[in-house]
């Protein structure tokens, strides 16, 4: 298998819980290293932020990763930051919006409500940091978004600039 790029974040497809849930009823060589893995890891640090800031070397945050990738409880993604633009995803799931304005509300109960949220990202695209009121709210705004991400509404705009060739 590939390795994964230390630059790179995970981003769990499911509740912290239920995947913890899961993986203590699975059993496995690989139960203990995961349940204290999922602790730690978090959608805003690279693999390699996470091996320094917790003393645990790289190939090791690879491996639990892969594992969790290949199991499909989470992706790698660019680390998440309030400087990136994030956008309404073209293949969001219209269909279901009633039903995930419901688990919306009820994970966000503060937060906008999901059609006046979903509508603020599918403007002109912009950083995400212009749509967190203050400093105090990142932490919830960085929740709600990796929710979106996870859930196949808002996805990251990357854009690349070409360097003129000289002739």
């Amino acid at each position: 298998t590939a390795l994964l790029s230390k630059h790179f974040a995970l981003l769990l497809l499911d509740d912290e819980d239920k995947i913890i849930a899961d993986i203590q009823s699975d059993g496995g060589e690989l139960t203990g290293p995961l349940l204290e893995y999922l602790k730690i890891v978090r959608p805003t640090l690279s693999f390699h932020q996470t091996a320094q800031q917790h003393a645990i070397s790289l190939n090791d945050i690879r491996i639990l990763a892969q594992h969790l990738i290949y199991h499909r409880r989470a992706i790698a993604v660019p680390p998440l930051h309030p400087r990136d633009t994030y956008i309404l995803s073209p293949n969001c799931p219209m269909a279901s919006l009633p039903q995930f304005c419901a688990l919306w509300s009820q994970k966000f109960p503060l937060a906008p409500p999901l059609p006046t949220f979903l509508s603020a990202l599918s403007h002109a695209p912009r950083p995400y940091k212009t749509f967190i009121p203050t400093k105090t709210h990142r932490p919830i705004y960085t929740a709600m978004l990796a929710f979106l991400l996870r859930h196949g509404w808002a996805t990251q705009l990357r854009t690349f600039e070409i360097g003129r060739a000289s002739c």
